[in-house]
């Protein structure tokens, strides 16, 4: 489970975002929307057309964020997708492991 008290840096985020949006097959993106009906009017999701624009979405939904990446887990988990779900734990440990880290300088 994600650390809500840590803090990615948006760069980061982003960065993490458009690499994930790249794992991800069209059916995974199918899925994923599919998934997200109930959160996501039919009019929008139209609208949708890449894997990074629903990225987007959810975001101004803040259903993601640089600091909320436990429910795109849950919905990985939810599709059976332990791959993609890997990914997204990984780069929560990988971020949470950097921000631990003391600075040389400061040794």
């Amino acid at each position: 489970m994600e650390n809500r008290n840590s803090t990615i840096p948006d760069i980061k985020y982003r960065g993490f975002m458009v690499k994930l949006s790249h794992r991800l097959t069209s059916q995974d993106t199918e899925e994923l929307k599919y998934m997200l009906t109930s959160v996501i009017p039919a009019g929008v999701m139209e609208s949708l057309d890449t894997t990074l624009k629903l990225f987007l979405h959810l975001e101004k939904q803040l259903f993601v964020g640089p600091n909320e990446l436990w429910e795109l887990q849950e919905l990985f988990r939810a599709m059976e997708s332990q791959r993609l779900c890997d990914i997204v734990t990984n780069f929560i440990a990988d971020s949470e492991n950097r921000m631990n880290e003391i600075p040389e300088t400061l040794q």
